[in-house]
């Protein structure tokens, strides 16, 4: 009797595994349990479609490396409730460098984003390299700084340059 009750306990805890976070979705609706990680919002933002909007639900995430979007398809990334989407981060969420230009629509919405680094969003082209970015919004964000001076949102860069 005594084994059987022992075998019934480990069947149960067996089937009681915690789910996994994660993206699920096609072409331009993804959803994202809390928890879901960069690397697998880059696959959705990867296996999505032009026009994309990648829904994250409300919860915790930890980030420690950088958005990936496409040159060629709009994409919104944007929390299920505004604010209720809170972000750990550890190093730049998103950097576009010398990627080429995009008239395509960069949307990020509705996060709370804490200890959030120098140059967070980092948008420019270095030397002779160009690049232009005609649509990006970033809006219902709130931005927790891990240190005095931080700049959030960087667009350019000049340095190198001769005269």
């Amino acid at each position: 009797m005594k084994l059987l009750a022992v075998a019934t306990v480990l069947i149960l805890l067996g089937f009681s595994a915690p789910a996994r976070a994660a993206c699920t979705g096609s072409d331009v609706t993804w959803l994202c349990t809390a928890g879901t990680t960069i690397a697998e919002i880059n696959a959705a933002i990867a296996g999505s479609g032009d026009g994309a909007t990648i829904t994250m639900a409300s919860g915790s995430y930890s980030w420690s490396s950088s958005l990936v979007f496409s040159t060629d398809k709009s994409t919104t990334l944007m929390c299920a409730s505004t604010g209720s989407c809170v972000v750990t981060v550890g190093g730049p969420l998103w950097q576009w460098v010398n990627w080429g230009s995009s008239g395509k629509l960069y949307r990020i919405s509705g996060f709370d984003f804490n200890d959030v680094p120098s140059y967070f969003i980092w948008l420019y082209a270095t030397g002779s390299s160009t690049a232009t970015l005609t649509s990006i919004r970033i809006d219902h964000n709130r931005f927790t700084v891990s240190n005095n001076g931080s700049d959030i949102i960087t667009f350019g860069e000049v340095t190198g340059q001769s005269t």
